[in-house]
């Protein structure tokens, strides 16, 4: 214990948020950043506004995202730490504490099992890691309820999604997934994770692949909603 306080002491984790050292028992981000996160407001039950998106396109049972992400705040900075600076155990805990917050809604008890989007396994091998892999476990944790990476495929290694408009989107991951595992999700209330939603052409594609292979229904959360 003195050891780590003297490393610490000079060497201190900061804040990934605002930079500021963080005191003991303080994760990734401190407390004042943490409370300061903008919620997406769905305390009290469901994204209805969420849902919306996907009408017409894919049935979606429930939806539910944790952040609102803006540009050039706190979220998305969090989002690139996770992706890109190799801290997917932010996701982790990110994840658990959305967990929480969807127990209390009773989730729980509407799903049987939570898949995170895959990614293609080449882009996997280079990042190191699926960021999504690490929501979903986290989410688990929180929620009480069993997750598999064993169950979704992608088949084909499409481009970043980036700049793309919904159109060009959907025809990106339009066909790219597959389910290797459909025995662990037929019949069953499947909740798709990802870590952001833009136009949520890749829930949308990945959802099809699963109602093809016989689940029975189909929700979503993802860590943070670009508005």
């Amino acid at each position: 214990m003195l050891l780590n306080d003297f490393f610490s002491l000079f060497f201190p984790n900061t804040c990934l948020i605002c930079g500021k050292a963080l005191a003991r028992g303080e994760e990734y981000i401190c407390l004042g950043c943490y409370q300061g996160l903008p919620k997406n407001g769905n305390s009290l039950g469901e994204d209805q506004a969420l849902r919306k998106r996907f009408f017409g396109r894919l049935a979606v049972q429930n939806a539910y995202a944790y952040l609102k992400f803006l540009k050039q705040g706190a979220v998305q900075q969090l989002m690139h730490a996770i992706k890109y600076d190799h801290q997917p155990e932010l996701a982790e805990r990110l994840g658990w504490s959305f967990g929480r917050d969807l127990l209390k809604m009773g989730l729980d008890q509407k799903i049987d099992i939570i898949l995170p989007i895959p990614l293609h396994p080449s882009k996997q091998r280079r990042r190191g890691y699926n960021q999504s892999d690490y929501l979903a476990k986290g989410l688990s944790e929180g929620l009480e309820v069993t997750w598999s990476d064993k169950v979704l495929a992608r088949k084909t290694n499409s481009s970043t999604q980036t700049r793309k408009n919904r159109m060009q989107r959907w025809e990106n991951v339009k066909n790219i997934f597959e389910v290797i595992a459909p025995r662990l999700v037929k019949e069953k209330r499947v909740l798709l994770v990802d870590d952001i939603i833009t136009t949520g052409a890749t829930l949308e594609s990945c959802g099809h692949a699963l109602l093809k292979a016989g689940c029975a229904e189909i929700s979503i959360a993802a860590l943070a909603v670009a508005h």
